[in-house]
C-alpha cells in the first residue's frame, strides 16, 4: 500500500481479525485513521505514529494487547488517540501528555 493523497481511512465495524498492517504508515498524508470495533490483535504498528500529518487514531474495541509504542511520544501535540476497550499493557510513554 502506498499513497500520497489519502487523508482519511475508515476501516471501522468490519470483521478484521489479523494485526494492523504496518503498510498503513506508507500513506504519508494520512490525518485520521479509524479502526474501531474490529478484532485487530497485537499492537499498533510504530509506522503509524511516524506519520507527521496524523492527528487522530481510533483503535478502540479491538483485541490490541501489547505495549503502546514509544514512538507515540513523538507525535504532534494535536494528536488524539483512543485505545479504550483493549488490553494494552505497560506504562504510557513519557511525553505523551505534554
Amino acid at each position: 500500500m502506498s499513497g500520497d493523497l489519502l487523508e482519511l481511512l475508515v476501516l471501522s465495524y468490519n470483521c478484521f481479525t489479523e494485526k494492523i498492517p504496518p503498510a498503513i504508515g506508507n500513506f504519508k498524508s494520512l490525518q485520521s485513521l479509524y479502526l474501531e470495533h474490529n478484532t485487530f490483535r497485537g499492537e499498533i504498528p510504530k509506522e503509524i505514529f511516524g506519520l507527521r500529518s496524523m492527528t487522530r487514531v481510533n483503535a478502540s474495541a479491538n483485541n490490541l494487547s501489547r505495549e503502546i509504542p514509544v514512538s507515540i511520544s513523538y507525535c504532534s501535540s494535536r494528536y488524539a488517540i483512543d485505545l479504550s476497550q483493549n488490553s494494552v499493557v505497560g506504562e504510557v510513554p513519557g511525553g505523551i501528555a505534554n
